[in-house]
């Protein structure tokens, strides 16, 4: 996935393009499906590209099934090193559920993040290196690893 990013979506061949969606700062959104790849062992069923106004990748994001193993992090680490960040659920700071118009109940929560190792069950890993940074975060309520590829670090602004 790290290949993609600086280039250009027009390398990309207009049929793999389900659809674009204009997005803030004048870049788009660009969603691939039906593809027959997979990464690290997992099939993949769809890719998000994100790009720029004048048209270069600047993320790739994915999302996996399954959980986030010692298989999958071992693969990871094969082929990227040792993450550079790895941080847990802290201390929740804030928490109030909420009901919405179509009555659905939603719980908003805040808190702090601790760095921690692998085997203490991270939310979020992080990668840099000198040309792109690989973020995850770790949806194990759902059974869900979400992937994103990027020219710059998304998660700690």
């Amino acid at each position: 996935m790290e290949v993609f990013i600086g280039k250009r979506i027009s390398d990309l061949q207009k049929e793999d393009i389900l659809y674009t969606t204009e997005i803030e700062g004048g870049g788009k959104m660009h969603t691939l499906i039906g593809l027959r790849d997979a990464f690290c062992s997992r099939p993949l069923k769809s890719i998000v590209i994100t790009t720029k106004k004048n048209d270069g990748i600047e993320s790739v994001s994915f999302q996996l099934e399954g959980l986030l193993d010692v298989s999958f992090y071992k693969q990871m680490v094969d082929r990227y090193g040792k993450p550079d960040l790895l941080y847990k659920r802290g201390e929740e700071t804030f928490r109030e559920e909420v009901i919405t118009e179509k009555s659905n109940q939603i719980t908003e929560s805040k808190g702090r993040l601790v760095e921690c190792g692998f085997e203490e069950n991270p939310l979020f890993i992080v990668w840099a290196s000198n040309s792109f940074y690989v973020q995850i975060l770790n949806k194990k309520e759902i059974n869900k690893i979400d992937i994103t590829f990027s020219q710059e670090n998304n998660f700690f602004q």
